[in-house]
């Protein structure tokens, strides 16, 4: 091979060389502004999630003055633009979220016991709940799989918590020791936006 081969032959591979740096960098770059898109894409969806998250006004009745049972009022107060969600799901929360893992209660409770008891003055009422939906049975989960309007609210009946069968409390005892602080969970869907988890409470002394 003489000299213009060996040059030739050179400049061939140092052609090769740069057109595999350059497809190399190409597609890196492809991919990094993919990624950059998404990335904001990302971030644009999580921002509109957050500003559309559901507005409730959360409020404890007592239709009958002689009666200890209440109504929650669970009304969707907004955004307007949110129009409704799809679906509602409302739970009891306990009065310390570390139930049944670091309680030892007389009478030897099991940890599961423990965190199938309610811990707070008062529960669904088994068995029933706005239109179709229906309380669990031990109160403490209602699902309403069904659309709320902005504006429109639900209502579920209230009893007082029973206390715990393997307890020593009196009634009495029992229902002084929970307070009046009702604390609930709502889980909200929607089919375009997701869903939310929203924690609130509602103090049944002011009624």
């Amino acid at each position: 091979m003489d000299l213009f081969e060996v040059i030739s032959a050179f400049g061939s591979l140092t052609a090769a060389v740069v057109a595999s740096v350059a497809a190399w960098w190409a597609r890196s770059s492809a991919k990094q502004a993919n990624l950059a898109a998404r990335t904001l894409a990302t971030i644009e969806q999580e921002r509109r999630h957050n500003e559309l998250r559901p507005l409730f006004k959360l409020d404890a009745l007592r239709p009958n003055p002689d009666s200890n049972s209440l109504k929650l009022r669970l009304t969707l107060a907004g955004p307007s633009e949110l129009d409704g969600v799809d679906s509602v799901s409302i739970s009891i929360r306990d009065d310390d979220y570390r139930r049944g893992q670091t309680d030892r209660l007389l009478g030897g409770a099991t940890e599961q016991e423990i965190r199938r008891q309610i811990w707070g003055p008062y529960r669904f009422r088994p068995g029933t709940g706005p239109y179709e939906a229906r309380a669990d049975e031990t109160g403490r989960l209602t699902r309403y799989k069904y659309p709320l309007p902005v504006g429109e609210h639900i209502e579920f009946d209230l009893e007082p918590t029973p206390r715990p069968g393997w307890s020593e409390w009196t009634r009495e005892q029992w229902m002084a020791g929970r307070g009046s602080l009702i604390k609930v969970e709502i889980v909200v869907c929607h089919q375009k936006f997701g869903s939310w988890t929203i924690r609130d409470t509602v103090d049944a002394a002011s009624v």
